[in-house]
């Protein structure tokens, strides 16, 4: 899934504070203005490779219904080492089929931002195995149990043929309709996970969660009628030779190693082909939109390059962008393979929302896309690296003071919104669950997405962003195109991240809650004397010596924390490695301290109380209080609402 949404606990503090839309181009534009047109393609069908599953469908959109009629034959192959008796095949669609489906209850009371609209399905209207009906067919709330005649024994290959309807509900959990905008998603039977055991990886579909697949290739032809136009996985090439119906335009589209294909259809976009970074960009938009498209633009332009360097080249050499119309935001800010959908205009003043959701959704082309994990069972495999590498590289692209937010002088930081996020909607649960454990969307989202970047951003705090991005990169690179757990993940960054994977990142994750960091038995002691002196004397006049206990209290994530203590027109800083449960410190000066601050930099975001974080000479005022806040957490901006 796309990036949740962040602009609910930033609402308040910009509008209070906005004083400038923050609409500065990004560093880094766009490339080309045009571009080549689509390259031409041969019209011959793919065909199976290496045992990879093919799905070549055939789809007819019905816009006044909301209805696509399809057929699909699926080639597949047995790579487990089990004989497989029975073949299964997700019917997705069929959890928006009533509000009694598992999805629905946990969907109907809201679903990132967006309330539930009404009913979709998929119906099974005929399906064969090896040519013959099936000797058995049972059908579930999104799946559906086929026996074919004979069992399938292992390296065997077999067709099913399929002919099906699915009924796309009003536009929720990205996808559906609104008006005459169609976003086809989830929308044919699909093959779930086979083991290497021979046993499938078959879930029911839950509100929370999203999916798991193998790659597969894909040969797509899609009929809309004329004047609509059509943005999809893969790339468009020409359609096989056949009778097109009357009032009808043909689409083909072809894409090997994807974990999922999906499209949309309007009647009303607006197209811009464009090359970025070597990659040919096709932009699909409405009309209006021109100001959204040109700062998504702008993002796109910079972060390619950036995460090119970093993760190793994008897994396709092509990549459509939709920006859905007004009425349809519940299609966007979703990742399929080499298509994603965004936002059509920014929710708040100055919130570089429209930045975020397509750097995130680009993001996704690599931690989903390319590597392929379960999203049910180790949901931030994808959406907290994602979230992760997305912060990075707005920090790259707008600077780390303001690379979420920047209203006039001011600016927020990225990394310190999802600390807001995770500090304002804390459920208390461990990162690391599975998606259907979390009570809630809510209680997900702030898990994984929040917390679970922050996890990762104390690795980076710990032993640096560029040794956390070697080890991703490794990552990518190792299972490029195939299936990755998270024990491939902390395998590939501990080889780069060493001990401090197990002591940080796993710590955090598994953990329910995050540390205090706390000040305690503070001392300032005046020494007239040499007694007691921590060092010889360098000059006459007396002498102070201030001594402090740096305490962390909850989740044991051994990241090394700064202390800073201030003098009249001085600082001196010191540093404790994080291990262990607390660290003592002694300074000695020719001047008493005025004030002693714990994280000066505000690297541990994963603090949860800032308050017990610094000790002044003399108590506060209101002002100062006040002050010390704001610049604890966000740099200048929100930190009294957290």
């Amino acid at each position: 899934m796309g990036r949740f949404a962040f602009a609910a606990p930033l609402g308040l503090a910009i509008a209070w504070l906005h004083c400038g839309d923050g609409t500065t181009p990004p560093p880094g534009g766009p490339q080309s203005a045009a571009g080549p047109p689509p390259r031409p393609e041969p019209a011959a069908p793919l065909e199976p490779e290496a045992g990879r599953t093919l799905y070549r469908i055939r789809a007819t959109l019905d816009p006044d219904r909301h209805r696509v009629d399809g057929q699909v034959d699926i080639t597949w192959t047995n790579t487990s080492s089990s004989v497989v008796a029975d073949i299964y095949l997700y019917l997705h669609l069929n959890a928006f089929r009533d509000e009694r489906t598992l999805f629905a209850r946990g969907a109907r009371g809201g679903l990132r931002g967006m309330r539930w609209r009404g009913a979709g399905s998929i119906d099974l209207r005929s399906v064969r195995v090896g040519g013959l009906e099936p000797a058995e067919r049972e059908e579930s709330e999104t799946w559906v149990r086929l026996r074919p005649a004979a069992p399938i024994p292992p390296g065997a290959a077999v067709e099913l043929a399929a002919a099906f309807e699915a009924r796309l509900p009003p536009v929720f959990a990205r996808t559906g309709w609104d008006g005459t905008f169609h976003l086809v998603a989830q929308w044919f039977p699909k093959l779930p996970v086979l083991g290497a055991d021979g046993t499938w990886e078959l879930r029911e579909r839950h509100a929370n969660a999203e999916f798991h697949a193998d790659h597969a290739d894909y040969d797509v032809t899609i009929d809309v009628p004329v004047g609509w136009t059509v943005g999809a996985t893969g790339r468009e090439v020409a359609p096989e030779a056949g009778v097109v119906p009357a009032g009808a335009v043909r689409h083909r589209f072809a894409i090997r190693r994807a974990v999922d294909f999906a499209w949309a259809a309007w009647d009303r976009f607006v197209e811009r082909r464009e090359e970025m970074d070597g990659i040919e960009v096709r932009w699909l938009y409405p009309a209006g939109a021109e100001f959204s498209l040109e700062r998504q633009r702008g993002a796109l332009a910079a972060a390619l390059p950036l995460l090119r360097g970093w993760l190793g080249d994008l897994p396709y050499p092509f990549l459509t962008v939709v920006l859905p119309p007004a009425g349809a935001e519940g299609a966007g800010g979703m990742e399929y393979p080499s298509l994603i959908t965004t936002a059509s205009s920014s929710e708040l003043p100055g919130y570089r929302d429209e930045a975020e959701v397509a750097v995130h959704e680009l993001a996704h082309q690599w931690f989903y896309a390319a590597v392929a994990t379960d999203e049910v069972r180790e949901p931030w495999l994808d959406e907290a690296v994602a979230t992760w590498v997305t912060g990075a590289a707005l920090d790259g692209i707008f600077g780390p003071d303001r690379s979420i937010a920047s209203i006039g002088p001011l600016g927020i930081s990225y990394f310190a919104s999802r600390r807001a996020c995770w500090r304002l909607g804390d459920p208390g649960q461990p990162v690391v669950l599975a998606a259907d454990e979390y009570p809630s969307f809510d209680a997900y989202a702030t898990a994984v997405y929040c917390r679970g970047s922050l996890a990762l951003e104390a690795l980076a705090a710990a032993v640096g962003r560029e040794r956390v991005l070697r080890g991703l990169a490794r990552y990518a690179a190792r299972h490029r195109f195939a299936r990755a757990t998270a024990a491939d993940l902390y395998a590939a960054l501990e080889a780069e991240c060493g001990d401090a994977v197990e002591r940080v990142l796993r710590v955090a994750l598994r953990a329910r809650r995050g540390f205090d960091l706390r000040l305690e038995d503070i001392e300032v002691r005046r020494v007239t004397g040499d007694a007691g002196l921590l060092a010889p004397r360098t000059g006459p006049g007396d002498r102070w010596v201030t001594s402090f206990v740096v305490v962390r209290r909850g989740a044991p994530v051994e990241m090394p924390v700064e202390v800073e203590v201030r003098f009249p027109g001085a600082a001196r800083r010191g540093v404790w490695d994080g291990r262990g449960r607390a660290r003592r410190f002694a300074v000695q000066s020719d001047r008493p301290p005025e004030a002693i601050v714990l994280d000066p930099d505000h690297r541990a975001l994963l603090d949860e109380d800032l308050l017990d974080n610094g000790w002044r000479a003399r108590d506060p005022d209101a002002a100062d209080g006040l002050l010390d806040e704001m610049l604890a957490v966000f740099g200048g901006v929100l930190g009294a609402l957290f």
